[in-house]
């Protein structure tokens, strides 16, 4: 776990993946990292640390979409960066709820007036 922290000083433990473990290979310990703050606290890092010397396999960043899956999940729990996020998803959400109205205000009456008022279809000019 030390050699972990020295890899990346910027980061913390998340866990520790013992060897033969899922989140593990039979001759290695895997340290997860995650950052330290709002954006980067749910980005995790493995650490790949030998077991018979103690020494560095790999610490190499996971892939790019890897990074967009773990930075997407809290979207989902409405916990990712707080406040101001919430807002702007209810102004989105206020505005996609103004673009089906303003559909249906514009679709209806014009429904009724091919109808007619006697349900007979006026002819169109």
């Amino acid at each position: 776990m030390d050699l972990a922290r020295r890899t990346l000083p910027d980061r913390d433990i998340s866990f520790l993946a013992l060897p033969g473990s899922l989140f593990s290979s039979e001759g290695a310990y895997t340290v997860f990292m995650q950052g330290r703050s709002t954006l980067t606290q749910h980005l995790l890092q493995p650490v790949v640390v030998r077991i018979a010397d103690g020494a560095l396999i790999s610490a190499e960043p996971p892939p790019w979409y890897m990074w967009l899956l773990e930075g997407s999940r809290p979207l989902h729990f409405g916990n990712y960066a707080g406040l101001p996020l919430k807002l702007i998803w209810a102004l989105l959400d206020l505005a996609t709820i103004a673009a089906l109205l303003t559909g249906l205000y514009l679709y209806l009456p014009k429904k009724r007036r091919q109808t007619g008022a006697a349900g007979n279809p006026r002819p169109v000019r």
